[in-house]
């Protein structure tokens, strides 16, 4: 399943939104999922 995370903040970053965003894609992405996060939405 695709998937896109969206964050205020860059994914590299170590704020506490990205630090949350990480977390969650990396625990998706061993579920099986296509996780890809983005800083804003694009209606996708």
């Amino acid at each position: 399943m695709k998937t896109l995370i969206v964050t205020p903040e860059a994914p590299d970053t170590t704020l506490g939104n990205s630090v949350t965003a990480n977390r969650w894609a990396g625990l998706l992405r061993r579920l099986g999922h296509d996780v890809q996060l983005a800083q804003e939405w694009t209606g996708e």
